[in-house]
């Protein structure tokens, strides 16, 4: 079957048009205010809303980064986190929260000592993304 034919995401990496990335954020609006940003920014934007769906499509759409809130329903970004690492260990993840209960900082460094290659905090400026 030429490559051509197959959607997008079966493409690897290295000859896709733009990076791909996945946002799992359990907030709609959120989420959508996250994808269009990054879409905006010429990436190709995959979404789910929690942990589990996102692993299950992360695992469909080989992403080149991954942007996971940390407080999510059914599996949190910290579990998310470390599943992708010993999965997927090349790609890359950035850590969001706006730290619940707990403060920010403090699951923001359980996300970088999980394997996040970067965090922030939210809020945060649309151009940090």
């Amino acid at each position: 079957m030429p490559t051509s034919s197959l959607p997008p995401f079966d493409v690897p990496s290295r000859v896709r048009a733009a990076p791909v990335v996945c946002v799992l954020e359990d907030h709609e609006m959120v989420r959508e205010t996250f994808c269009n940003t990054l879409r905006d920014a010429g990436y190709t934007v995959v979404a789910a809303s929690d942990g589990l769906a996102g692993m299950r499509l992360i695992a469909r759409t080989r992403p080149d980064v991954v942007v996971t809130d940390l407080i999510m329903p059914i599996q949190g970004g910290v579990e998310t986190i470390v599943e992708i690492r010993q999965r997927f260990p090349a790609i890359r993840i950035i850590a969001v929260s706006g730290g619940g209960r707990t403060g920010a900082s403090d699951l923001l460094d359980l996300a970088e000592d999980s394997g996040a290659d970067a965090c922030l905090a939210k809020p945060f400026r649309q151009a940090e993304l």
